[in-house]
């Protein structure tokens, strides 16, 4: 796995590096926030558990653009970043922490020199860390595509606002290993448990983002 993610952030600065040579890059930082749904699967040697719940999450994270203000068609847009949300059921809740890595493709719709419109599907790579859901911690590993709108407006020479708002669907997988106690005998006793963890989500978002050009 390590290897994959070192040749993923290779490719990813090689292509930032050489765009930066080439175009008129933009960078800078950005706050997601979402709403969505979760629909997750355990399932073990003790039978499957099966659970609907409502999430919301927001975050931090760092942009860069190949495109934010020239009339080429085509734009390329990296989020990398952090996000913090929860699961709520009913009276439960969970919380989860995640880092995710958004690739958008984006075709101008529209170009102008104080505005751009583009469309393009977005797809995800993320990691997440869920607290105490069923008792046990699950890091699950996670893969998403969906579509996406952007607004570029262009403030000042070298400034961008980037409004972008779409939907995601992401699936995620995970292997749960722990110790639970279960007899009422004898309080000492314990088993181990090995669970399939899968959950699918569809999450509608909103990125609010703040870049500098570099020409």
């Amino acid at each position: 796995m390590n290897k994959y993610i070192v040749t993923l952030f290779t490719l990813l600065f090689f292509q930032i590096t050489t765009a930066t040579s080439v175009f008129a890059v933009g960078f800078g930082f950005y706050l997601p926030f979402g709403i969505g749904e979760s629909d997750t699967e355990i399932e073990s040697d003790f039978g499957t558990i099966s659970s609907e719940w409502d999430t919301s999450f927001t975050g931090l994270g760092f942009v860069f653009d190949t495109n934010p203000a020239g009339h080429r068609l085509f734009n390329y847009r990296l989020n990398f970043g952090y996000e913090a949300g929860n699961y709520e059921f009913n009276s439960n809740n969970t919380d989860y922490y995640r880092l995710v890595c958004d690739n958008s493709f984006g075709f101008g719709l529209i170009k102008t020199e104080k505005f751009r419109l583009w469309v393009g599907p977005r797809i995800r790579i993320a990691y997440m860390k869920i607290d105490e859901r069923y008792g046990d911690t699950a890091d699950p590993f996670g893969l998403g595509i969906g579509p996406v709108v952007g607004l570029n407006f262009n403030i000042g020479p070298k400034v961008t606002l980037g409004f972008d708002v779409g939907y995601r669907y992401t699936k995620y997988w995970d292997d749960i290993s722990s110790e639970r106690i279960d007899d009422d005998d004898d309080a000492n006793a314990e088993y181990e448990l090995s669970a399939d963890y899968e959950s699918d989500e569809s999450e509608f978002f909103v990125n609010f983002s703040l870049m500098f050009r570099t020409r």
